[in-house]
């Protein structure tokens, strides 16, 4: 049991357990709040419910901070998707590539969506070590033409924006 403090009076539940525990991830507590198995003053609670100071949190048995979480799968990009996505790429250089997207194919993944660009970025890479994200996709003057780029040491992507329009 935890006394919430007064300078965490206004917080979301989530957002305090996370800053006291940050080896706890989101889903995990979410499911906690669900299960009932963090309450807040006897009762059960939202994980978006805010707290107040002097409010008693019940804390369940966590994993210890050393136990790391189990790894995601990552499924690796066949020869073939891979010669299809790379013979995609129109112009790249060390911060940008841009494609020609194959029609039908999809940018991100989605419900039952097991081949799309962001998984398909993997044979992007080009022996770089860095992970590519899609950036931009479709809109007015984008036609199946889109950027994507590495993403920084932090995991964002680069602010550098690019425009490529369409002939006339």
């Amino acid at each position: 049991m935890i006394e919430v403090g007064s300078d965490d009076a206004g917080q979301r539940l989530d957002r305090w357990f996370r800053r006291l525990f940050p080896h706890v991830g989101q889903g995990r507590i979410e499911k906690m709040c669900r299960k009932g198995e963090i309450r807040l003053d006897g009762g059960r609670v939202k994980a978006s419910s805010r707290v107040q100071a002097g409010q008693i949190v019940r804390v369940p048995p966590l994993p210890s901070e050393g136990v790391e979480a189990p790894r995601q799968f990552k499924p690796s990009v066949s020869d073939a998707d891979a010669r299809m996505i790379q013979s995609a790429v129109l112009y790249r250089d060390d911060h940008i590539i841009a494609l020609n997207k194959p029609p039908g194919l999809p940018t991100q993944g989605g419900s039952k969506q097991k081949r799309h660009v962001d998984g398909l970025a993997e044979a992007l890479r080009f022996g770089f070590g860095r992970e590519t994200k899609a950036g931009t996709s479709s809109g007015q003057g984008y036609f199946g033409c889109f950027a994507a780029g590495p993403l920084s040491a932090n995991g964002k992507r680069s602010d550098r924006s690019i425009s490529i329009a369409r002939d006339a």
